[in-house]
């Protein structure tokens, strides 16, 4: 007989772990009996998140040609409104279950890609299920959690419970007992958080064949798709060399709150993303006023204040998506390029940085469309191996609060998701506004009704594709 545990670590994130209650009196002017005032009273309440097992390790006892598995149960406790992302990864790089003695070279790997049954997994592997055993994937090496859950609500009560499964295909090998140490972590979703929030979970099974920076598009057999890992936050990607010859991601940008030097990204100097360079992309506007849950707050008193605003602006809006990707401005997407109208007054029309890996640029307006020509109706755009991803678009809105006009509440909304893809392209063109001419950034739209070419309006916030330099 065998004996085989794996130990289980739990692990637990959130924004704050504690809960605040802040009580706020808009003004108290004195109360005379010829007046009469409602002052305004807050709370505010901060997210927190706990995670819980059912058990500290999984042990599983076993004979030669058999599968074995065992399953342990997930709790999770939060009041996010916005869900939560459950992952889970290895507490090393090493996945493989090794031997108690060291001595001994036999282990239980886990480096298939895909789904996989106990039938079809090989001999002297394990992994993990969350479909109660149906479909087998590999355990990720640490810094690259896979997603085992995610919710995009408020979950009733509060409390919600996840099973996972750990099984373990045996063939000949070395008696005695194999381990190892894999790790949960519980992510709070939505406005206002870090983009560390679920952001960078990767989908189940997919695995890395090298990283984005390596990659060279002439390695790839046309219609060959491969995983890579983007080294700059360690987010993977599938990328299709499709039918029109060049190399895609097929999966949108999911980049945030990095320092992009050109060692490692498709920009001449280094670019930080959040801070200063994201003020321009609003202007004033952000210097008097931005409020990432939609309260009202004074005119920010210094420019060290617009500073750390546009900052939490420019993160709630990397957190916004889940499923999709980044929203970016143009301006965020070229690496903070800001010479576009001189590099078309030189007789250029592609804005030559963008936050996309090294090796990667975004493409050009004629890019997607000899893309889109090659395929032959939108559902074949939207299924594999291109992947459109209808996520539609973030647009900015703007109230104004009192005659200064310098009070303001901004608010941000999704428009079109599920119904249209507006993706930007490097392409500055000349278009006719109210009668004027201006040079713009070309955002490409698709969607079940029509493709066309569009320039972007300054406060809309789009998706991003990396096409293989």
């Amino acid at each position: 007989m065998k004996r085989f545990r794996v130990y289980e670590n739990i692990a637990v994130f959130s924004i704050t772990l504690l809960v605040s209650l802040f009580v706020t009196y808009i003004y108290s002017p004195v109360i005379t009996s010829y007046a009469a005032v409602s002052p305004e009273v807050n709370v505010e309440i901060e997210s927190s998140i706990n995670l819980a097992t059912s058990a500290n390790d999984v042990n599983m006892d076993s004979e030669v040609g058999s599968f074995v598995h065992n399953s342990l149960t997930l709790t999770v406790v939060t009041n996010s409104q916005y869900g939560y992302t459950l992952a889970v990864e290895d507490a090393d790089e090493d996945t493989s279950m090794v031997h108690e003695n060291p001595n001994v070279s036999d282990t239980m790997s886990s480096d298939f890609a895909g789904a996989k049954t106990s039938d079809s997994m090989s001999d002297n592997t394990w992994g993990f299920s969350v479909d109660n055993g149906q479909n087998y994937y590999h355990i990720p090496e640490f810094g690259v959690p896979t997603i085992i859950a995610r919710t995009d609500g408020y979950i009733p009560n509060g409390t919600a419970s996840h099973a996972v499964d750990f099984g373990v295909k045996v063939g000949m090998t070395t008696a005695g007992t194999y381990q190892d140490t894999v790790k949960f972590t519980a992510y709070t979703n939505g406005f206002g958080g870090l983009p560390e929030n679920g952001s960078g979970v990767n989908e189940r099974g997919a695995k890395i064949d090298g990283s984005m920076q390596a990659f060279s598009c002439s390695n790839l057999a046309s219609g060959e798709t491969i995983v890579l890992k983007d080294i700059r936050d360690n987010n993977t990607y599938t990328v299709a060399k499709l039918a029109d010859g060049n190399c895609w991601m097929t999966q949108n940008l999911r980049i945030s709150a990095q320092t992009l030097t050109a060692d490692d990204s498709d920009v001449s100097s280094t670019y930080t993303m959040g801070g200063s360079q994201e003020i321009s992309l609003l202007g004033d506007k952000v210097k008097r006023y931005v409020d990432n849950i939609n309260k009202n707050h004074p005119v920010p008193s210094s420019l060290e204040e617009s500073l750390e605003i546009s900052e939490a602006l420019y993160r709630m809006l990397l957190t916004l998506s889940k499923d999709n990707g980044g929203y970016y401005s143009t301006t965020v997407a070229y690496g903070g390029y800001v010479n576009s109208y001189e590099s078309m007054a030189a007789g250029s029309n592609t804005v030559p940085s963008s936050i996309c890996p090294k090796n990667w640029r975004i493409p050009t307006e004629n890019e997607f469309k000899t893309l889109i020509s090659k395929y032959s109706d939108r559902s074949a755009l939207k299924n594999a191996p291109v992947n459109i991803t209808y996520s539609g678009q973030v647009v900015l809105n703007t109230e104004v609060l009192d005659d200064s006009g310098l009070n303001y509440k901004y608010t941000f909304e999704k428009y079109n998701e599920g119904n249209m893809a507006h993706y930007i392209t490097s392409t500055m063109k000349e278009y006719t506004i109210n009668g004027q001419k201006s040079t713009l950034p070309t955002v490409y739209h698709i969607d079940d009704n029509k493709i066309q070419s569009e320039y972007d309006r300054g406060s809309d916030f789009h998706s991003v594709r990396c096409i293989a330099r």
